[in-house]
């Protein structure tokens, strides 16, 4: 979640103007309670859970196949099998 939420704001200060970097985090929105570490950051940064985004909350395939979307893969270097290529590519922010 750290490497996400910190490439991404590296990104909106250093990358192409004309592009968004958007962390989106590669777990459902109901399983950020099952990780009492990230709560506990959350918390101490006063960061509502809620200006998250979860990769169970947008289809990233719309947006791969209209062509609006590149993602970059951060903390892991492949993604879990269900998630291979026949979905939205090869890579998750």
């Amino acid at each position: 979640m750290v490497c996400a939420l910190v490439y991404a704001y590296f990104l909106s200060k250093t990358g192409d103007p004309g592009s968004r970097a958007v962390p989106v985090l590669n777990i459902r929105q109901s399983e950020l309670s099952l990780r009492p570490d990230a709560v506990f950051l959350l918390q101490q940064l006063s960061l509502s859970p809620d200006l998250l985004l979860f990769r169970d909350q947008l289809d990233l395939r719309v947006l791969v196949h209209a062509g609006r979307l590149a993602l970059t893969l951060v903390d892991h270097n492949v993604l879990p099998r269900y998630q291979g290529r026949g979905g939205a590519g090869s890579h998750v922010m």
